[in-house]
């Protein structure tokens, strides 16, 4: 018989190329966190959604992160519970650059505090399903963020978050930041006739475009002061009441 040539065409390794696809990015998307359905209009986050570049957001380990159940309702009606005490416990979502409002809605809790890109954003939110927000600029196409317990031993959870891009310029507004004790704290789903810090209610008295962060509502810690400073080197001024306030009759030298 006669034989037959047979020609064959192949690709080699060192001839292939792999196209990586680019990750997914988001400029405004909100968040429902927890196991019991989704709000719609939000992007449904369990604590078995581990970072993912193809979706755009997850926790760096699931096994930090717990669904807990909300006594609100809608999107803040369940919450997923952040383990604090674990390297990974940090939850991504990655954005375009800019200039981007971040609010959060705890889960059911006594005291939380928001960690946003290696910052304290928000110190001892208080009381279920409370929403507070801060301004961060994001310049490496992904925001980090987390909750810790405001006090020890307590529920440290988040049901909701919003993310809103205000600018793509990344320069953040002249912010005032606030460090005392309970005569400057801000207290959170309560009257507007019972008690209230006087730092709660200082951005009411200065312009719009000046914002306002208390970022630490406890007792003068000169510690946590140089941290905080090194933290956000934009700062600019320091005022205290060094003297018999509260009243302490303790002087501060």
């Amino acid at each position: 018989s006669q034989a037959r040539k047979i020609s064959v065409i192949g690709i080699f390794p060192s001839e292939m190329q792999v196209w990586a696809a680019a990750p997914k990015r988001f400029t405004d998307v909100k968040i429902d966190f927890g196991g019991e359905g989704v709000e719609p209009g939000y992007v449904g986050v369990t604590d078995q959604d581990k970072y993912d570049d193809s979706k755009g957001y997850g926790f760096n380990d699931i096994r930090t992160a717990k669904n807990v159940k909300a006594s609100g309702t809608g999107a803040y009606s369940d919450a997923v519970m952040f383990n604090y005490q674990d390297a990974n416990h940090i939850f991504n979502v990655n954005l375009e650059n800019g200039l981007y409002r971040i609010t959060v809605t705890t889960g059911d809790v006594t005291s939380l505090c928001i960690n946003a890109e290696g910052v304290t954003q928000i110190s001892y939110l208080t009381g279920n399903c409370t929403s507070e927000s801060f301004i961060v600029p994001i310049t490496d196409y992904q925001l980090n963020i987390y909750a810790t317990a405001g006090y020890p031993k307590t529920e440290w959870s988040l049901s909701a978050m919003e993310i809103e891009r205000l600018s793509v310029d990344t320069t953040m507004p002249s912010t005032i930041y606030l460090f005392g004790d309970s005569t400057v704290a801000n207290y959170y789903n309560i009257p507007d006739s019972a008690t209230h810090g006087w730092g709660q209610v200082l951005d009411k008295y200065i312009d719009s475009y000046v914002g306002f962060e208390d970022v630490k509502n406890e007792k003068p810690d000169p510690e946590g002061l140089e941290k905080t400073i090194k933290e956000n080197p934009s700062a600019k001024i320091i005022y205290t009441i060094p003297n018999f306030q509260n009243p302490s009759a303790i002087t501060m030298s």
